[in-house]
C-alpha cells in the first residue's frame, strides 16, 4: 500500500491527538509499514495480511507482541484491528 492510498487510512485511526506526519518506512517482506509521529510520540502502523502457506497469522503476531510487551521487552500496541 503506498502512502498515497494509506495516508487516509492512517489519519482516520483512533488514537491521533493531532496531525500525526507519516513517513513510510521500507523494509519487511508482508507489511506495510509508516512512521508516525503525533504530539510528541513516535509510532508505527503496520498494514499486513495473513499468509497461510508461511505460518503468518496476524492474530498470533498481535498475541506474541502484546506478550513481549508485558514481559518488559516490546513495545506497547496502542492499536490493533481485526
Amino acid at each position: 500500500m503506498r502512502l498515497r492510498l494509506a495516508e487516509p487510512r492512517i489519519l482516520a485511526l483512533p488514537v491521533w491527538s493531532g496531525t500525526p506526519q507519516i513517513e513510510t518506512l521500507s523494509g519487511g517482506l508482508s507489511n506495510d509499514s509508516y512512521d508516525v509521529r503525533d504530539g510528541g510520540s513516535r509510532y508505527v502502523v503496520r498494514f499486513g495480511r495473513d499468509y497461510p502457506f508461511h505460518h503468518v497469522s496476524r492474530e498470533r503476531e498481535l498475541m506474541v507482541a502484546r506478550a513481549a510487551y508485558a514481559a518488559g521487552f516490546g513495545p506497547e500496541i496502542v492499536y490493533a484491528e481485526p
